[in-house]
């Protein structure tokens, strides 16, 4: 086979998976109900006045990320939430536009580091605003974790980007890995950890019980995720960044097939992740139960968010 017939055979091979997806259904995976924050209405309006008030009556929270972060973090308190809900924000903007502007990757890292977006345009106006209430509201340690864990982000951009394009091929282990740190998950959890006044020191940050907890949580919010927005993806060219084209294209399965997998393996993380928060819970430590707490929290919030949002069901 010559090099044109061999592209010709990708091509087609690719079109037959993209129509298989559209057929697929995942309805079996069990939705675990999720609590919202109790304050949530004051937190959108008094949040929405300090936004206001900061940038400009312009500038508006969006609905559908305001409700992820007042599903995922039902417990944590007021002002942290507040802080979260512009966090947030600025985070979202950010993710698409590296998407978008895959070349700007040095300079939104040399912005983060010295913690410094001069400009004028939308994602500038606030991240200098989500710097400056994490910082009065979180605190320096907690910015700067937040902020090294979007330049590493960053820095694993380049080879998110060549796969998204489906220039190579990586095992789904590997893929996941990617997947993970591309979705953001880790931000989330450093957020948990700081709104219930703990502090990463060396010895949790190395507890495989720790270790096994976010790994799991973090893979659960990324392919529940990714099963909720196929659909978009299809619509928008994206699938073969999608982790169900990923497993059929690997494993050599039916889109079906390879979305019952996953949804095994949803349930599997599920398991295994409350297994590694009980053990946490064992140490007798309060401020770790919160933490262990508020990531059942992320399990159920991501997961019900992801079933309603506009950024996956907008179609």
């Amino acid at each position: 086979m010559n090099a044109a017939e061999q592209t010709e055979k990708q091509r087609t091979d690719q079109d037959r998976r993209k129509m298989d997806l559209l057929n697929v259904d995942f309805s079996q995976i069990n939705i675990t109900s999720a609590k919202i924050h109790p304050q949530w209405e004051s937190l959108l309006r008094l949040t929405q006045l300090k936004v206001t008030e900061e940038l400009g009556p312009e500038f508006r929270l969006s609905k559908d990320i305001s409700q992820f972060s007042l599903y995922m973090f039902p417990s944590l308190s007021f002002d942290f939430v507040s802080g979260i809900l512009i966090y947030n924000m600025a985070g979202f903007l950010l993710d698409d536009w590296l998407d978008k502007f895959p070349s700007e990757n040095e300079k939104l890292i040399q912005q983060l580091r010295n913690q410094n977006f001069p400009g004028n345009g939308k994602m500038d106006k606030w991240w200098q605003m989500a710097i400056k209430v994490c910082k009065d509201v979180m605190g320096e340690i907690v910015l700067t974790q937040l902020l090294d864990e979007w330049i590493y982000s960053i820095c694993k951009a380049d080879k998110v980007n060549t796969i998204f394009n489906g220039h190579v091929s990586l095992p789904d282990k590997d893929f996941l890995e990617l997947r993970c740190v591309d979705a953001g998950a880790f931000h989330q959890f450093f957020l948990i950890l700081a709104g219930v006044g703990k502090q990463l020191t060396a010895e949790l940050a190395q507890d495989p019980n720790y270790q096994g907890l976010n790994k799991q949580v973090a893979f659960h919010m990324s392919v529940i995720n990714d099963l909720y927005s196929l659909r978009k993806d299809i619509r928008d060219d994206l699938y073969r960044y999608n982790y169900v084209y990923v497993k059929m294209t690997n494993n050599n399965l039916s889109a079906q097939a390879a979305t019952d997998a996953i949804m095994q393996e949803i349930r599997d993380a599920e398991k295994m992740a409350r297994m590694y928060g009980e053990r946490m819970k064992e140490m007798n430590d309060p401020q770790l139960s919160l933490y262990v707490d508020g990531m059942y929290d992320v399990i159920a919030g991501n997961h019900y968010w992801s079933t309603f949002c506009k950024r996956y069901n907008d179609l």
